[in-house]
Formats: C-alpha cells, structure tokens, sequence
C-alpha cells in the first residue's frame, strides 16, 4: 500500500499509519495461516505414506506351506504359473486375484467321470497333482479321508433329521440375516476355522446378481454367505441327494451335472 500526504496534520498522519499496521497485521495472518495450514498438509501426506509402507510391509513375509516367505515369492511361484495376475490395491492388505484368460472345467469334469468307474477305495487314495492343488506347495494341507455316501453307512434318523435341518427357508434365511446385520465371527455355520474368508472375498469381489454354484456341501454355509452378499441363485453339486427348502438354492447330482454339462440351463 503506498500513500501520498499533501496534508501535514496529525490526524490525517495517524489514520494512514493505523491502516499500514492493519494491513501488515493481516498480512502476517494469512502467512501464519498458510505456514500452519502447509504444516498440516504435510503431516496428512507423510501419514499416509507412513501407512503406505506399513501396509507393504506386511506383503513382507507371509505364512505359506511352506513357511514365512516374501509375497514377491508367491506372487511368482504360485499365482503367475497358474495364470493369474495380481492386483495390489494402495493402502490394502488384500489382493485382488484375476486370471489372464478363461479356463474351463472340461478336463476336470472328465477326470471324474475316469475316477467314479473305479471301486472306491479302502485306505486313502493316490493323492494326484499334489503340487497344483496346493499352489506349488504354498499352501497349507490337512490329510484326511472319510467316506460319507449314504450308500456305505447306516444313517442315523436324528442325524438325517439334523442335517435336513440346515437346509430349510426358514434356517438358510436366518443365517442370511445374521450375515447381513454383521453378527459373523465366524458366523458360527462354518465347519471351517478360515471360513470368515470366504465372506469377504465374496463381499468384495462384487457376485451382486450372479449365479455361482458350490461343489460338495454338507451344510449351507457357503450358499448362505453368496446370497447374503447378493448372489441371485446358487447351485448346490453333490453326489448325495439334498432336499433343499430354500428357492434360491438348486441342486444338481455331481454326475449327472458332469455328463449333461452342455445341455443344462440355470435359471
């Protein structure tokens, strides 16, 4: 601000002075404001980066079969040679999976149909294609080998009953409800410990309207968990026969469903 005094007073010399004063008051405001306002932008960026780096860190070492390895690792060993890409999504934990091109079940549908002309076998059978199944050995693997056919057992009535139980309208859609009113540790329908990752991974990559279908289900805990989180049909593939109370779940025998495979229409 520049000023010109024709008129020597005192008054007049006093407001010109004042009003220089004001205006480097506020100038030395604004500068303030804007030193603390930089200040707090700054700290926001070097917070996020602070939590950038903690989050890649924990890509750092990950529990696989084969014990605490680096992500890179299996990102390159097991995901990649088994033809999917990886997507590491900032400031996430969790990455997003997504196969370089479509692949079909053809090969595995006729290994079953190879497999059930055979006699089931008494001690555990040949464990075939080990390494694939468990992502190039990076993942973990429990041995276990029952044999539930009803064929081969004398069925319980209050077994029959129990287990007839998890499949009505009125059981599925409690489950549902408490899925959708967040009440999930570990939704207590799970026969799994982890199964509390399949609710996420079906929350999060979005089945909103789409049919998905389930292979082996003893109890509805996977069908439950795809409805919930906005599957519009799920169908049920097992070799034993379900009654099933719920209209949004179908079944389908497991052989019958492979042999027909060209030929079936879902809803």
């Amino acid at each position: 601000m520049t000023s010109t005094i024709y008129k020597k007073n005192n008054n007049e010399i006093t407001t010109i002075y004042c009003t220089k004063w004001r205006c480097l008051f506020l100038v030395l405001s604004i500068f303030a404001i804007y030193l603390i306002m930089n200040a707090e932008i700054s700290d926001q960026i070097n917070d996020m980066r602070g939590r950038n780096k903690i989050n890649k860190n924990k890509f750092d070492k990950i529990k696989s079969g084969k014990g605490l390895v680096d992500f890179e690792e299996i990102m390159q060993n097991a995901y990649k040679p088994n033809g999917f890409d990886v997507d590491l999504l900032e400031f996430s934990i969790i990455s997003k999976l997504k196969l370089k091109k479509n692949q079909t079940c053809d090969q595995i549908y006729d290994n079953w149909l190879n497999a059930s002309k055979n006699d089931i076998p008494t001690d555990n059978p040949l464990i075939l294609l080990k390494n694939n199944f468990t992502l190039n050995g990076y993942s973990t693997i429990s041995e276990c080998y029952f044999n539930d056919s009803y064929k081969y057992k004398q069925l319980n009535n209050d077994e029959v009953s129990s287990i007839s139980k998890k499949w009505t309208k009125q059981n599925i859609d409690e489950w549902i409800t408490q899925i959708k009113d967040g009440n999930n540790s570990q939704l207590q329908i799970s026969q799994y410990p982890d199964g509390i990752s399949l609710y996420y991974a079906t929350k999060y990559y979005n089945i909103i309207a789409k049919i998905g279908a389930v292979i082996g289900s003893y109890i509805p805990w996977v069908e439950t968990m795809c409805l919930a989180n906005g599957a519009s049909k799920i169908v049920t593939i097992d070799y034993q026969p379900i009654k099933i109370g719920h209209e949004d779940i179908i079944y389908l025998n497991a052989f019958d469903f492979v042999k027909r495979r060209n030929k079936i229409l879902l809803p």
